[in-house]
């Protein structure tokens, strides 16, 4: 009898499982409850790698960066594609909301609409003089034929043309790109694809902002001997935390006011899970990092003030980029 060798590496087997590989060794035919099993497996599995990552991501503090670098990973979510998931539902609950996608475009429309009527100067009213070739009240054909007064858009563009920005590096092509921003967003629609394109650019700014942040760890725990990966893990699994208490806040809620007292307690939660983050933070960073109470808070705001000045900045630039690309 030939002995039984791994499908994916062809090692041979000692085994249910490949120790070359990892691969389970199964029967070659594939049945859909299989590939449906595969699908939801770890989801519904009690013991599987989700649910014992959940709990310690939630109500234990920099349990999971420690874990990791003692090299207990096989039990846990891999923090990359923690991150990425939870970052991806987040945007997807907050951002991809109908509602308040239908607000916007009915608020930017009705913003045009006034700009619009405004222009065509009131036609109609009898304090206005009229011409010969004034649209009749209710032809819609009219309307929509005449001609816009250009005093505005032309006051517009010279609102822009007049921006000055005065810094001594680059002031130049700074306020050119300020200049060119501000037409686009006063063209007809500007504001509207603005929103959206920076909407859409906030995840990978959130993904661009981690290693960043990651090297003020660096300025902080300089004799820590830990290397930067270390300190990137320690962000990543803090992002992911976040990302995964505001989904679950969002979703809370969104919830039909159906259970008494639903406002009161939803007001609750956001209270209790805007002081309970940065008391998180502040836990975590001392378990992991191993320092004093004392120290590691004059480190904990120091490392607010880079937080937010370097969210602060780097929105700002990707806010203009975006005015620059609509």
């Amino acid at each position: 009898m030939e002995e039984p060798v791994c499908q994916n590496c062809r090692t041979t087997l000692n085994g249910q499982y490949c120790a070359q590989c990892g691969q389970r060794d199964k029967n070659q035919i594939i049945s859909l409850w299989e590939l449906l099993r595969d699908l939801v497996g770890d989801l519904f599995e009690v013991d599987s790698r989700v649910w014992r990552t959940l709990a310690p991501l939630l109500f234990k503090p920099g349990r999971l960066t420690i874990e990791y670098l003692r090299g207990r990973r096989v039990h846990y979510t891999p923090p990359l594609r923690l991150y990425l998931v939870t970052s991806l539902i987040f945007f997807l609950f907050v951002f991809i909301d109908s509602d308040s996608s239908v607000k916007l475009d009915d608020f930017v429309i009705n913003g045009d609409t006034v700009d619009a009527s405004v222009s065509l100067g009131g036609s109609g009213s009898e304090d206005t003089p009229t011409q010969d070739d004034s649209p009749v009240p209710g032809d819609t054909a009219a309307v929509a034929e005449a001609p816009v007064d250009e005093a505005a858009d032309e006051s517009l563009e010279d609102r822009c043309q007049d921006i000055s920005v005065d810094t001594e590096l680059f002031d130049a092509d700074l306020q050119a790109m300020v200049q060119r921003a501000c037409l686009n967003l006063t063209a007809p629609g500007g504001a509207t694809r603005f929103l959206r394109e920076l909407i859409d650019n906030v995840p990978t700014m959130m993904f661009f902002f981690l290693p960043a942040i990651a090297l003020v760890m660096i300025i902080l725990y300089p004799l820590s001997r830990r290397y930067y990966v270390e300190h990137l893990l320690f962000f990543v699994h803090f992002h992911s935390f976040f990302f995964l208490i505001m989904t679950l806040t969002v979703l809370f809620s969104r919830i039909p006011s159906v259970l008494p007292g639903q406002g009161v307690i939803g007001g609750l939660l956001t209270a209790a899970v805007t002081i309970y983050i940065p008391i998180y933070l502040f836990v975590a960073m001392r378990r992991v990092y191993q320092q004093s109470r004392s120290l590691t808070a004059v480190k904990y705001v120091a490392l607010g003030i880079a937080y937010s000045t370097g969210l602060l900045f780097l929105f700002t630039a990707m806010a203009l980029f975006t005015a620059l690309t609509v």
